[in-house]
């Protein structure tokens, strides 16, 4: 049965609905084709400061070449790059540290009194602001070629608390009894940010050496900023004898301000590097796993993948040494 068209009435719904479907279908094939097409390199020596529309990559060839940098901006939690080829070259930074907390304003303080009367107490410290988190980096790459590369993704230290302000001193006026202004307290400082996370998937090409003690890795949480100090106490009127000889007793000072509490450390980062199998590899190893595991008991094969996780844990301790002392 045909359908009955009326040319006034524009397209039938249903054809309307096929034709947007086919274009939003053919938008989509050619954004995701411009995006696998994409190349991202950083010539030898150069500086590449990123942006946040760069957050998310999704590459043929990624390439950063000896001495460069790469700075990730504020602002972006985490970069994400899969690439089907990379290259890193000798030297290689990628700076994605957290920026440290600024520190709080100081309290007001106040100048002596002009008339009799209790001293104004200093204001207190502004609190330190928190350091901001590293970045979180996770790469997915096919490597071709690799260096030495150094990751900084550490926590942004806290900012210090501002100081308390000085309470105000009150002079000895005829007759008068007054204590001084109390002293303002410390701010309290700002924590340390959060260590960014580097997770390295990759897959060796033929040739390439395993590159695991080529990369140096920084994810350290922030260290807390420092606690903001107390204001000095106002100074009240002296004791003394009155314009009548009479006794006059002393004002005093003001109360004591306490200091601002410490910030906390932030935590630390975490860290994942493993290399995956190439599809031919996992091919060549299939025979081989199956006539082992024909031939060789279960607890053998059990032995042989403790004693690689025991291998790759003295690989991770020793790395976690060197960053522990570079960090000091």
């Amino acid at each position: 049965m045909l359908m009955q068209h009326n040319p006034e009435e524009g397209l039938p719904r249903k054809a309307v609905v096929q034709i947007g479907q086919a274009l939003v279908a053919v938008v989509l094939l050619l954004s995701l084709a411009a995006v696998e097409a994409a190349d991202f390199r950083v010539a030898p020596g150069e500086t590449r400061s990123l942006t946040l529309a760069e957050a998310e990559l999704n590459l043929v060839n990624f390439e950063l070449g000896d001495k460069s940098v790469v700075q990730l901006p504020a602002g972006m939690t985490q970069w994400v790059v899969k690439a089907e080829q990379a290259r890193i070259g000798y030297g290689v930074v990628i700076l994605g540290a957290g920026a440290a907390g600024a520190k709080g304003g100081d309290g007001l303080s106040h100048r002596e009194a002009s008339h009799c009367g209790p001293g104004l107490a200093g204001a207190s410290g502004q609190p330190g602001k928190n350091g901001q988190a590293g970045v979180d980096v996770h790469w997915s790459f096919g490597v071709q070629a690799f260096g030495t590369l150094k990751v900084d993704l550490h926590g942004g230290d806290g900012g210090a608390g501002g100081d308390g302000g000085d309470g105000q001193n009150v002079p000895d006026f005829p007759d008068c009894v007054a204590p001084g202004g109390d002293a303002g307290a410390g701010g309290h400082a700002g924590a340390g940010g959060k260590g960014g996370a580097f997770r390295f998937h990759y897959s060796l090409a033929s040739g390439v050496d395993d590159l695991t003690n080529s990369i140096a890795v920084r994810l350290s949480g922030g260290e807390g900023g420092q606690g903001g100090k107390p204001g000095l106490a106002g100074v009240g009127t002296a004791g003394r004898q009155g314009e009548a000889g009479q006794w006059l007793a002393s004002g005093g000072e003001g109360r004591a301000g306490a200091s601002g509490k410490n910030g906390l450390t932030g935590s630390n980062g975490s860290l994942d590097i493993r290399r995956l199998p190439l599809a031919n590899e996992m091919l060549e190893a299939a025979p081989e796993a199956v006539a082992s595991s024909s031939s060789a008991a279960p607890e053998e094969d059990l032995r042989v993948r403790i004693q690689e996780l025991e291998r790759l844990t003295q690989k991770l301790d020793a790395r976690i040494r060197l960053l522990e002392l570079d960090r000091k």
